[in-house]
Order: structure tokens, then sequence, then C-alpha cells
């Protein structure tokens, strides 16, 4: 019932699209992504982690690093892109509604050397997998995920052109 649902409310959401209703086709998108999971959750119900502990359950060492490479190499397509278009927005190519806002935001405001951001980024990456995948210890696992949100803020911060930190 629940592919069913997700099907036809699909279909629904693609006749919006076509006939150009994007704001409804926005809020639709939710059903058949509720239907997934719904139907998930119900083909799974009977044995949904019966006396399972928390180490039990949790995949292998080597499935973990597989996980994490591919999240840092979509990390690695992502963050180029994001760069570009921040670039495109305040060079003026696109005009966002909102860019009044965006100059406004705390966060963009944090001036960094050309070099030093990229630098600091990626050792800030290179201790967070490696405290991560090397240590067992919990304060380890503890220093490396600080460390990846680190690599986070600091990344963007240093992708950020100058001109944006400036305005703010």
């Amino acid at each position: 019932a629940t592919v069913i649902v997700s099907v036809l409310s699909g279909l629904v959401i693609v006749g919006l699209v076509w006939t150009r209703r994007f704001e409804l086709a926005r809020y639709g998108v939710a059903v058949p992504i509720a239907a997934v999971i719904a139907g998930w959750a119900l083909a799974r119900y009977p044995t949904l982690l019966p006396g399972l502990s928390v180490h039990r359950a949790a995949a292998p060492h080597d499935t973990l690093v597989c996980l994490i490479v591919a999240v840092l190499a979509g990390g690695a397509l992502l963050f180029p892109s994001l760069a570009l278009l921040f670039r495109l927005m305040l060079g003026g190519h696109l005009q966002p509604a909102t860019a009044e806002r965006a100059r406004a935001s705390p966060l963009t405001a944090i001036p960094l050397q050309p070099g030093l951001g990229v630098r600091a980024a990626v050792a800030l990456l290179i201790v967070g997998v490696g405290m991560l995948n090397a240590a067992d210890a919990p304060w380890a696992h503890a220093i490396g995920v600080v460390s990846l949100f680190g690599f986070i803020i600091v990344g963007f911060a240093a992708i950020v052109p100058p001109a944006l930190a400036q305005d703010s």
C-alpha cells in the first residue's frame, strides 16, 4: 500500500510541476518520502532490532571507513560547486532575493588569510579522520567529531570570497 501511495503521489507531483504549480509540488514532495519511510518501517515491523545491543547492531569497521571515505568524496564534489555558486552570486551574475540577509549573516564575517583557511581546514580534516579511524578511545572519537565540525566551519570560511566577509 505504501508503494502505491508513493508512486501515485509522485505522479501527482510530476503533474503539478508540469502545470507550473511549484508551491504545491514543493509541499507535496513530503508525501512519497513519508510513504517510503513508512513502508520500510512496516516491512521491518515484526523484527525491528529485538535484543540487539548498539555494538552488535553497528556496522563493521571496514564499512564505517568506506562510509567516511564516501562522505569525504561527496564533500570534495560539493564544496567546489558551492564556492563557484558563491562567487557567481557575489560577482553579480546571480542575484537572489535575499542577498541583503546573506550579507548580514554573522557566519560569513570570519576573515581569513587566503592560504591559512585552507591549511587549517585540511589539518582539521586529517585530525578528524585519523581520530575516528585509528583510535578506539571515546575521548579520541570526541576530538575527531569536533575536528570534522571544525573542518566544515573553517572550510566554509575559507571558500567565502573576501568581499562577502568585508561587507558584513
